[in-house]
Formats: structure tokens, C-alpha cells, sequence
């Protein structure tokens, strides 16, 4: 079990929540039209691209935004314009600079600032949220192989010059810093203990458990969150942090670690109640979209919401599902009213609404009578809609109800 004891786990309040995913329009996998017309769609308030170092830098210290990303700026403004928060992370390396691996000398990170303060001159007013390298941790954005595995402490030299050159030209920026792969204690620790947290708008994370034989579900990625957000508090003065969940996921390859498209569906539902009952976390960013290739085998071709060919899967249901009972200014809480059963309790301000599901398996539970009636915003109901025992499963059972 994720969470040993019953009862309460904690309730949110009112605050502003980012629903978003990534989109690589940034490496041209998706053009303006279908990014636009999927995030409408989903009813989205944020996405995730990248405009790397390499695309801006071709020749020594000229930087130019290139033709290769018209469909990314177009792509952001619209978002903007519709009242979106686009998020960039800034990455990766450049031939010019520490032979194109993680920068780390003085010359590289003055480069890797530079490049940061002509992204965020490029996209003022547009880019509310950056944040700084992605996957550190594991050396993503190395050329070598195997890749090159920097220090924390380079990643904080890295992080320092890059905030103040990002502040320099926007300070209503907000800088993320963090973005590690898979739940990372050591990582974090260590990031804490040097003072990496001085400065920092919030700490973004990747925590994937998609590949684990066990701890593999919503619930154990949510406990880590509680765990971090905890910790992150505690070395922060007491104060809560923000915490951006900015990439997760559970692909649909064909393999010991994949899981069926209705799994994900589940899972991405499951994630998104729960996190939104902790207040310090601060917004979603599915990974991603799209599927980006179509082999059924390989893993990092079936992360998307969508097919290749833009089928929509039914996590792409599940998260307009989400958007639609969790955003702004709804309040939610989580409890488990039974060993290995969930409840989550919404009011969206219009509806009030529960969320019955089990962590894994099948649990005999009592519902409610009051539960089971109302609109199915999803799952499957049971026969008899009467106070009786029933059969919670992975899937939600979510049913709302006029009021707030």
C-alpha cells in the first residue's frame, strides 16, 4: 500500500492548477494545427516545448530564433492568447561549448545564460514558466555513451547564472529548478544540503513508476509527492514550496512495463484526484501528446494521449474528464474509507461529486446509496443502485450531483 493508514490524507483549496502536456512542436513532431486543435480540444491550460541551445546557436555567439520554430511561437502565442501558460524548460547543450555535452565550465554556462536570456527576451509576456535543464540527474542532453553524469553541485552553477540572466530581462518569470528523473531522494537531499533551493520559484519532478515490478501505481508516485513536499517544506523555513509534476506518464507498449491503454486511462484519473488533494502541487504535464512513433514494442513510442495518427486514446478522455471536475477553484480531498479503497470527494463549485476506485485488484466495498446516483462522469455502475455491497475496481467510479 502506498498509504498504511485510513482516514483523511489531506484536502486542497482554491488555487490556481495547470492541466498540461508535452507537445514537441519544438522538434517539429507536431505542427501548429494539430497542437491547437488537441488542446482545444482537451480544454488544456498549459503545455510543455522546448527551443534548444543547438536550434538558436548554429554559429558562435549569434544567436537567431530559426524558421524551424515558427510553429512553437505561433503555438505559444495562441496558447497566451487564450489565456494559457506555456511552459519551456531550458536545454540542452552546444557543440560550441563543452563539446556539446552538459556545460559546466565557466565559458559553457555563460554560453547555456546567454542562450536563457535571449529565450525568455524572445518570449516575454508569452513564457510565464521556465525551468532549468531537464533530467539532470541522469544526464539527459549528454552526447556521450554512455552519458555523462554531472555533479548537483555543477547543476546548481548551471542554475544560478541561468535564473539571473532569465530575470534579467522578465522578472514575472517564474524559474523552476529540479526536473529529475523518477523519484530521486539522493538527488534531491543533495540539492537541498548545497542550497539549491535558494531563489527557485518551485521544484518541478518527473516521478515515473510506470517500469517498477511493484509500487508501480498512482498512489505510490502521490506518496512520494507527499514525501517530497514534506521535505521541501522543512528546508524551505517552514514554508510551503510549489511542486510542478512536469512529466509522468504510463505507456502502452507491448512489454512487461507497458500497460493497456484503459490502465492509463485509470491511472492518469487516479494521479490527477490525488495530487489535486495536496496544495503544493501545482499543475500536471502528461507525457505527452502524442505517440511519437508506431512500433507497439518500444516504449518511448507510446507515452501519447493520441496515436501517431492522432486517434485519441482513453486517456485523453480521462484527462478532459479531469480538467473538467478539477480545475480552478475546485476543493478536493482523498481518504481511504477501507483497506486498499479510495474516496475522493470533489465540489467543483456547481456539482458535488465522488471517486471510488481500489488501488489494485478488486475490493468488496460498501457504496453509498447516495453514490451511485447522479451523472456517470466515469466508470461503470452497478447493477443495483442500492446501498449494498459492490465491487470497487482500478477503474474510478465517478458520479456528481447538482450543488456546491
Amino acid at each position: 500500500m502506498a498509504i498504511a493508514t485510513l482516514g483523511m490524507i489531506s484536502t486542497s483549496v482554491a488555487a490556481p492548477f495547470y492541466f498540461g502536456m508535452g507537445t514537441h512542436v519544438g522538434q517539429n513532431k507536431m505542427n501548429q494545427s494539430e497542437a491547437m486543435s488537441l488542446y482545444s480540444m482537451g480544454g488544456f491550460n498549459s503545455m510543455r516545448d522546448e527551443a534548444y541551445w543547438h536550434r538558436i546557436e548554429k554559429e558562435k555567439d549569434q544567436l537567431v530564433f530559426p524558421t524551424s520554430l515558427t510553429d512553437l511561437d505561433a503555438v505559444i502565442t495562441r496558447i497566451r492568447s487564450a489565456g494559457g501558460s506555456p511552459m519551456i524548460p531550458l536545454d540542452y547543450g552546444n557543440t560550441f561549448y563543452d563539446l556539446g555535452d552538459l556545460p559546466t565550465t565557466d565559458t559553457g554556462i555563460e554560453g547555456f545564460a546567454r542562450y536563457a536570456k535571449f529565450v525568455a527576451t524572445h518570449f516575454k509576456g508569452r513564457v510565464p514558466l521556465y525551468e532549468v535543464w531537464n533530467e539532470w540527474d541522469i544526464g539527459l542532453g549528454s552526447n556521450r555513451k554512455p552519458r555523462t553524469l554531472r555533479s548537483v553541485e555543477n547543476y546548481i552553477r548551471l542554475l544560478r547564472p541561468t535564473m539571473a540572466a532569465v530575470r534579467s530581462v522578465d522578472p514575472n518569470a517564474k524559474l523552476i529548478a529540479g526536473v529529475t528523473a523518477n523519484p530521486n531522494d539522493k538527488w534531491v537531499d543533495e540539492f537541498i544540503s548545497l542550497g539549491g533551493l535558494k531563489g527557485i520559484d518551485g521544484f518541478s519532478v518527473h516521478p515515473y513508476v510506470y517500469s517498477r515490478p511493484t509500487q508501480n501505481r498512482p498512489e505510490d508516485a502521490n506518496d512520494w509527492l507527499a514525501k517530497l513536499s514534506a521535505k521541501l517544506t522543512a528546508a524551505n523555513q517552514g514554508r510551503p514550496m510549489d511542486i510542478y509534476v512536469t512529466e509522468i506518464g504510463w505507456p502502452n507498449h507491448q512489454d512487461k512495463t507497458g500497460w493497456t491503454e484503459n490502465q492509463t486511462a485509470d491511472f492518469l484519473l487516479r494521479f490527477h484526484l490525488l495530487v489535486r488533494a495536496q496544495p503544493t502541487i501545482r499543475g500536471v504535464w502528461w507525457y505527452e501528446l502524442r505517440n511519437s512513433g508506431k512500433d507497439p514494442m518500444e516504449k518511448e513510442h507510446n507515452f501519447g494521449l493520441v496515436t501517431k495518427d492522432l486517434g485519441v486514446k482513453p486517456a485523453f478522455k480521462a484527462l478532459k474528464v479531469a480538467v473538467s471536475l478539477l480545475s480552478e477553484g475546485s476543493k478536493v480531498s482523498v481518504s481511504n474509507p477501507a483497506k486498499g479503497v479510495f474516496k475522493a470527494q470533489i465540489n467543483t463549485g456547481q456539482e458535488q461529486c465522488t471517486a471510488y476506485w481500489a488501488r489494485e485488484g478488486q475490493v468488496n466495498y460498501t457504496i453509498p446509496a447516495r453514490d451511485l446516483t447522479g451523472r456517470l462522469a466515469w466508470g461503470v455502475l452497478p447493477e443495483e443502485k442500492a446501498e449494498t455491497q459492490t465491487v470497487v475496481t482500478e477503474t474510478p467510479l465517478i458520479t456528481c450531483r447538482p450543488g456546491a
